[in-house]
C-alpha cells in the first residue's frame, strides 16, 4: 500500500518515581505544548466518593482504569470532510509483531469527531459559522503514554518504523523522558474574561416552546437543546484543560492539540467501548447534585432514582443507542443490564445503564462508532429529527 507504515511497538516501562507520579495532569504539563498530541484522561481518584450501591465513577467506577497520551503523531489529517475517510487513515498503518502493548490501544487514530459529522450515511444542513473548527481533529499516532490506574503501571510506547521521517526510538525516548523530567508541579496561568451567551432567555424559552410543540405533534420525544457561551482565554489550552480536570474531574476526559484550534473536554458517559466484536456504550439521563453532607449526598441519590421523569427519559435514549447498536451487531446479541444504575460522580449523580452487543463479521470498531454517533443522550430521540 502507498504510504502505509510498518510499525514495530517498542514499550518502555517507566520506572520510579518518574512513573509513580504520573497521572493526566503531568501528561499535560509534559506534553500538553507539543503540537498534534492528544491526552485521553480517566480522572480517577480526583473526585468525591460515592453512596453505597452506586456505581461511583468519582472514585473509580466505569471506564476509569486508563488514561492514554499520544505525544507526537505519525500523520495528521488533511481535512477529511466525512468520518468514514479516517478508514483510509487507519489503513495506512501496518503494524508488526513487537514488544506486547498494555492497555486498551496500540496505536491508531487519536482526535475528536464534532456533533457536525451527524450519523453515518446522513449529512446535517447546519449554518455556515467561521468560528467552527474542522469536524475531524487529530491523526494517527503510534508514540504514546499509557497509565494503568489499576495498578500503577506507566509505560512509554514508541513505534519504530525505519524510514518513516521522525527521530531514531532511542532519540525519542530520550526526548520523553526528558519531557517529563522538566513537568512542574504548577499550572501555567490561565485567565477568562466573562462568559458570553449567545442565546437570550427569551430565544431559548422559545426554542423550548418549539421543541414542546414538536413532542405534541409526534414528531420527536425528547431533545438536547444547547447554546454557545464563549469568553476570550489568556493562556494555553493545556491550562484550560488542567483547570477543567481540577474543578470537574471525570472519567473520560480529553485534550486534542491541532494546527486549526484545540479540544478540551469532560464527561463521565463512555460513548463506545469495543473489545474484540464485543461493544459497550453506557448512556446517560437523570441528574442530581451532591449533597453537602453524607445525609443529605443520599437523599439526592435515592430522589434520582425513585423520579419517573427521569427514569422515562433514561430508557428513551436506552432504546435509541440499542437501535443504534443493532445496525451493527448481531441479531438476537445487543442487551441491556439493570435499568436505572447510579453513577455517582465528583459534582453530580447520574443515572446509566449498560448497552452491550457483538458486531457482525466484517464490521470494526469504526463501523460500531459510526453507528452510534453522536451519543443519543446529547442529541435526543429519534436521533436524526432531533438533531
Amino acid at each position: 500500500m502507498a504510504g502505509a507504515f510498518r510499525m514495530r511497538p517498542r514499550v518502555f516501562p517507566l520506572e520510579p518515581p518518574v512513573g509513580e507520579l504520573l497521572d493526566g495532569a503531568l501528561l499535560a504539563r509534559a506534553f500538553g505544548g507539543r503540537p498534534g498530541v492528544v491526552l485521553l484522561d480517566s480522572a480517577v481518584g480526583a473526585g468525591a466518593g460515592a453512596p453505597d450501591g452506586a456505581t461511583g465513577a468519582g472514585r473509580g467506577g466505569p471506564g476509569a482504569r486508563w488514561t492514554v497520551m499520544g505525544i507526537e503523531p505519525l500523520r495528521g489529517l488533511e481535512r477529511p470532510v466525512r468520518p468514514e475517510q479516517l478508514a483510509d487513515l487507519l489503513a495506512a498503518l501496518e503494524p508488526e509483531a513487537g514488544d506486547p502493548v498494555p492497555g486498551p490501544f496500540a496505536g491508531g487514530f487519536m482526535g475528536s469527531i464534532a456533533y457536525d459529522c451527524g450519523v453515518a450515511g446522513e449529512s446535517l444542513a447546519l449554518p455556515p459559522d467561521p468560528e467552527r473548527l474542522p469536524p475531524i481533529l487529530g491523526g494517527l499516532h503510534t508514540d504514546f503514554v499509557v497509565l494503568d490506574h489499576a495498578n500503577g503501571q506507566a509505560h512509554l510506547v514508541l513505534g519504530d518504523a525505519p524510514g518513516d521521517g521522525r527521530a531514531s526510538v532511542e532519540e525519542r525516548h530520550r526526548q520523553a523522558l526528558a519531557d517529563l523530567a522538566r513537568a512542574g508541579a504548577q499550572p501555567e496561568p490561565l485567565h477568562a474574561d466573562a462568559l458570553v451567551r449567545e442565546t437570550s432567555t427569551a430565544e431559548h424559552v422559545a426554542r423550548v416552546q418549539d421543541v414542546q410543540a414538536l413532542i405534541a405533534a409526534g414528531e420527536v420525544y425528547q431533545v438536547n437543546l444547547a447554546h454557545r457561551i464563549t469568553a476570550r482565554l489568556e493562556g494555553s489550552a493545556a491550562a484550560l484543560f488542567l483547570a477543567l480536570r481540577r474543578h470537574n474531574p471525570a472519567p473520560y476526559m480529553g485534550l486534542v492539540q491541532a494546527p486549526e484550534g484545540a479540544v478540551v473536554s469532560s464527561s463521565p458517559e463512555l460513548l463506545l467501548e469495543c473489545d474484540g466484536s464485543a461493544v459497550r456504550s453506557r448512556p446517560i439521563k437523570g441528574t442530581r447534585p451532591r449533597g453537602e453532607s453524607a445525609e443529605a449526598d443520599a437523599a439526592l441519590a435515592e430522589e434520582l432514582l425513585a423520579s419517573i421523569k427521569d427514569q422515562a427519559e433514561l430508557a428513551m435514549i436506552v432504546d435509541l443507542v440499542r437501535n443504534d447498536c443493532s445496525r451493527v451487531c448481531v441479531p438476537g446479541t445487543v442487551e441491556v443490564g439493570p435499568l436505572p444504575d447510579l453513577e455517582s460522580h465528583a459534582s453530580v449523580h447520574h443515572l446509566a445503564a449498560d448497552v452491550t452487543g457483538h458486531l457482525q463479521p466484517g464490521r470494526t470498531a469504526l463501523d460500531a462508532l459510526l453507528a452510534l454517533f453522536p451519543g443519543g443522550s446529547i442529541s435526543g430521540a429519534p436521533k436524526l429529527r432531533a438533531m
